[in-house]
């Protein structure tokens, strides 16, 4: 079976969360920006976007639709 995510990781930078959603990471960023993106969490500087609150966030969407 296909899946989008990796395998290995748990948390996803957002180039690979973006990736993911099918989305560009400056439309990911956007969406950050305005509140509507998936929850994230900081690692030192870094933004991580862990699997499950992707999957939750696209299946807000889907539902949504």
């Amino acid at each position: 079976m296909y899946t989008p995510f990796p395998a290995h990781s748990l948390a996803l930078d957002p180039a690979t969360a973006a990736q993911a959603a099918s989305i560009s990471k400056g439309q990911l960023y956007k969406l950050w920006r305005q509140g509507l993106g998936p929850k994230f969490v900081r690692i030192g500087a870094d933004r991580r976007v862990l699997v499950d609150d992707l999957r939750a966030w696209l299946e807000g969407l889907r539902k949504a639709a």
